[in-house]
């Protein structure tokens, strides 16, 4: 059914930028396995390269032009690992790295920066047994006017697993 819904979304090409402190900038791509969960989520990756983690440069962005950017941070701050994105604590620096993409040259000219449809995600719920939350937020930006609620599937999820939803973390910001 998300896959019928993707055409009537506003968001369909999406760049996903893998945030490492690096100056490269890297993507992902068909190899990589978020690029099947963006595409189940209905998200037209722009990159079509058969890697994994190809390198880009800012200028290809702009000229592509996505409809919406997704930021993957590996951590919104070096010395921040694991679950650890507590709204009160760190949304100022969640915030900054949006702020930092929207500010670079020629960002004014991409679709998402014009339209604000830039999302910082947190990259763990996209892998291993998580996923599926990780869907639930991505099927959220791409189709916001679908009722779901992806904070309440994450936590019916981790308590059929035994484990209680870390009050208080951001997963997607901004939150939707």
């Amino acid at each position: 059914m998300l896959h019928m819904l993707w055409r009537v979304s506003p968001i369909q090409s999406v760049y996903t930028e893998r945030i490492s402190h690096e100056e490269e900038l890297t993507t992902v791509g068909i190899r990589y396995g978020f690029h099947k969960t963006l595409e189940i989520a209905g998200g037209d990756n722009i990159v079509k390269e058969n890697t994994s983690s190809p390198k880009v440069t800012w200028e290809w962005v702009i000229t592509e032009s996505p409809d919406a950017i997704l930021l993957l941070p590996s951590s919104i701050d070096p010395s921040i690992e694991g679950l650890e994105w507590d709204s009160e604590t760190h949304s100022a620096l969640i915030e900054q790295l949006r702020q930092n993409l929207m500010t670079r040259d020629g960002a004014k000219f991409i679709h998402a920066v014009e339209n604000d449809w830039i999302y910082v995600l947190y990259r763990d719920i996209f892998f291993g047994p998580d996923e599926v939350a990780g869907l639930t937020y991505l099927a959220k930006i791409f189709h916001p006017q679908v009722e779901l609620d992806p904070d309440e599937v994450y936590k019916e999820y981790l308590e059929c697993i035994g484990m209680e939803h870390p009050e208080g973390n951001v997963f997607a910001y901004p939150v939707i």
